[in-house]
């Protein structure tokens, strides 16, 4: 199963995350795969499906389950109500399901001491492939769904050297692209605060996956490269505000 040559009906989870996110580890822990969850449309917005995912967590605790998964289409507001119930994203897949039109995302719920550590395993390696499959792989997923993800991740710490580069796109004295990876870092940050701006997702799919600035001026309604790189400057540095990164390397004469 590892090695992609057998499936066994029914073992979506632990085959894929053997075979796809190379973890052996869960061929041998107990997992359990929500397929359906479903409110009656008259009865959402209630918390009911959060309470749904309750039962099913406090049933498989007390079952010796270890992991409480399962795979949806990658939709942002599918991902903020899987998130919100403490699951966390362990695999994306490559290419658009025909069911759905989405990547199918798989994320994970530890229910045991054991599924914690593995869950824990399971998160780092996606976390640690995410960053260069948006630059290859899935430079076309949709950018608040990459953001959010992102968001998840640990972030690195800006060093003095990425925080003057931030400060010198913000203030115009560097061209974005040559300080792309202070900038990767700040969105990562930016991305875990759950930062509401607008502009993050259109900058999160500049820095990560490659789109070039005509595609980024179109997403922020700017005219011509300079406006574009006006705004970009703008959004950089709103987003470093709360590093306190722009005023500790003011403009020059500031």
């Amino acid at each position: 199963m590892a090695r992609g040559e057998r499936r066994l009906p029914g073992h979506l989870l632990a085959q894929s995350l053997a075979a796809h996110a190379g973890c052996r580890d869960a061929l041998t822990a107990r997992l359990r795969r929500i397929q359906r969850i479903a409110v009656h449309p008259a009865r959402r917005r209630e918390g009911l499906g959060a309470r749904l995912l309750q039962e099913a967590g406090e049933a498989a605790r007390h079952e010796g389950i270890d992991l409480l998964g399962a795979s949806f289409g990658a939709e942002p507001g599918l991902i903020a109500f899987w998130q919100a119930q403490g699951f966390r994203a362990v695999r994306l897949g490559l290419s658009r399901e025909t069911s759905t039109g989405e990547h199918a995302l798989m994320v994970v719920r530890p229910t045991s001491a054991g599924g914690k550590a593995l869950a824990e395993r399971l998160a780092e390696r996606f976390h640690r492939l995410l960053p260069a499959l948006l630059a290859f792989e899935l430079r076309g997923l949709e950018p608040r769904v990459a953001a959010a993800l992102l968001g998840e991740g640990p972030a690195p710490e800006l060093s003095d050297v990425d925080r003057e580069a931030i400060a010198d796109v913000a203030w115009g004295r560097r061209e974005p692209a040559l300080a792309r990876p202070a900038l990767q870092t700040l969105l990562q940050h930016a991305a875990r605060r759950g930062e509401c701006d607008p502009v993050l997702p259109w900058l999160v799919a500049w820095a990560f996956q490659g789109r070039d600035t005509d595609w980024l001026g179109a997403r922020l309604g700017a005219k011509g490269r300079r406006d574009v790189h006006d705004r970009l400057r703008a959004g950089i540095a709103h987003l470093a505000e709360p590093q306190g990164i722009v005023r500790a390397f003011p403009a020059r004469g500031g």
